[in-house]
């Protein structure tokens, strides 16, 4: 095999009877330790069929059937590597959205779907969403629905295109939650938003703050890193220029704190002196100061509205058609859902949705699956979303894998949660529910490299911006 995996790799690959999640760092072995764990399951007897592997890309499944196809060519000969070789090619190493469509296509005969279903054209199913959303709305007009015309009224000045593109996007995101339909009627029980009102707007301003506090951090770090005199002077002048925004206490204070805030602080003469004068400053100077800007125009556009009794001005004007934008939803809903079952064409988040409405009708289905379940190894769990969570939870039995790393999340655009990671991350330390197993040495990098990049995400990296405490068990080891 050639490598000599450490002890905490061993734990990785040998634990056993309870959930593992393993927290693994970019150049930690992590693709080896998986490989390595299924060849370890088909040593101890498993079927390759009795193992579940997810993954998020084609790719990635391709490439973890060649590994674990070139690990077992160099065991000894077995009857249990002979069969796991021969059941490779059709062994459940898939994305979510292919296993999904595989329980749709071997179930789906119970609701009237046969064999033939299918992940349809990304082209053709966007066509049909928007012919689908075009004749409701078509059918709103027509009957002159008085509380449909209103919602447009409040929200359109030309045509309707904006109040579509919003139900759209509002449907994938609801439709992703596990239940959506409770959602809904939360969303259109006009009673009880203003206490959701408070609690969003909470959480807007602790983000407001959060980035605030990364400002300050960024401009000690180049305290920090800095000595040449002029660029020592300018984030001085920087501390006086945003004093109010870096002692504001709420919302109104930060409003009015970039209010009387100017175009951010020319530095032109002051990176010229330091990359003239003491050139190794020069690269920690700029990118410091650009981080410093990026964050400023961030704030300046996130605090766009005068304060928060105009925020719940607005969200009072608004809340009334909230039943509106439900019903909306709920009709596109139902139509798209008819559409897609019918012609058994569909999207990613269709078949998963079908997927798990299979499982929540059909118990025997669950049983069924249950036990022809050994283990399900979910890749990258730092991108799961909540619905594939909920999917991972109604077919396991406290024998879920887990490994990724919520430094590395990339799935945001298709409403990855890291809050899932992150929740487990904590619960796990304790040992409630499972084992979790943290890899944080590094076999790709030298300390060169590794310790400026522990030394910037210390600064930047906490609970509130990026889920987990980087240093908290998160920097790479050498």
């Amino acid at each position: 095999m050639g490598i000599a995996f450490t002890n905490e790799q061993l734990r990785a690959i040998r634990s056993r009877g309870r959930n593992v999640l393993v927290s693994a760092a970019a150049g930690s072995g992590k693709t080896a330790v998986l490989t390595e764990r299924v060849i370890a399951h088909v040593r101890e007897g498993v079927s390759l069929e009795q193992l579940v592997v997810l993954t998020f890309t084609n790719a990635a499944a391709a490439e973890m059937k060649q590994r674990i196809a070139r690990r077992l060519g160099e065991l000894e000969p077995s009857p249990e590597v002979t069969a796991a070789l021969e059941a490779l090619d059709t062994a459940h190493i898939r994305t979510f959205d292919s296993y999904a469509l595989f329980i749709v296509r071997k179930y789906g005969h119970l609701e009237n779907v046969s064999r033939h279903a299918r992940i349809g054209d990304p082209v053709l199913i966007v066509r049909m969403k928007k012919k689908l959303l075009d004749e409701i709305f078509d059918e709103r007009y027509r009957r002159e629905d008085e509380a449909f015309a209103a919602y447009i009224s409040a929200f359109e000045t030309k045509d309707d295109k904006i109040s579509k593109e919003r139900i759209l996007d509002f449907h994938e995101r609801i439709f992703l939650n596990p239940d959506p339909c409770a959602l809904l009627g939360r969303v259109s029980d006009t009673s009880a938003t203003l206490s959701a009102f408070e609690k969003h707007f909470k959480t807007y301003e602790e983000l407001v703050k959060s980035r605030r506090d990364m400002f300050v951090r960024v401009l000690e770090d180049m305290e920090n890193a800095l000595t040449h005199e002029q660029a020592l002077e300018y984030i001085d002048a920087l501390r006086s220029q945003y004093r109010a925004l870096l002692e504001a206490d709420d919302y109104d204070d930060f409003v009015e704190a970039l209010r009387r805030s100017d175009a951010f602080l020319n530095s032109a003469g002051v990176t010229r002196a330091i990359k003239r004068e003491a050139p190794d400053e020069h690269a920690p100077f700029t990118h410091g100061r650009t981080k410093l800007k990026d964050i400023f125009d961030e704030l300046r556009k996130t605090l766009c509205i005068d304060n928060r009794e105009t925020h719940l001005e607005a969200f009072r004007a608004s809340r009334v058609h909230l039943p509106v934008i439900a019903g909306l939803i709920r009709e596109f809903h139902e139509r798209l859902c008819a559409w897609q079952r019918e012609s058994e064409h569909f999207d990613y988040t269709g078949v998963a949705q079908f997927a798990l409405e299979l499982l929540d009708r059909h118990p025997d289905v669950v049983t069924a699956l249950k036990a022809s379940i050994t283990e399900v190894l979910v890749d990258e769990y730092q991108d799961t979303n909540p619905l594939q969570e909920t999917f991972v939870e109604k077919i396991t039995d406290n024998n879920v894998y887990m490994v990724g790393d919520i430094k590395q999340s990339i799935y945001r655009f298709r409403f990855a949660d890291v809050g899932i990671f992150s929740e487990k991350y904590e619960r796990y330390r304790r040992f409630q529910d499972g084992e979790r197993i943290d890899l944080n040495l590094n076999f790709r990098s030298r300390k060169c490299v590794l310790e400026p990049l522990n030394t910037l995400f210390a600064g930047v990296m906490d609970k509130a911006i990026g889920g987990v405490d980087y240093t908290d068990g998160q920097a790479l080891a050498y």
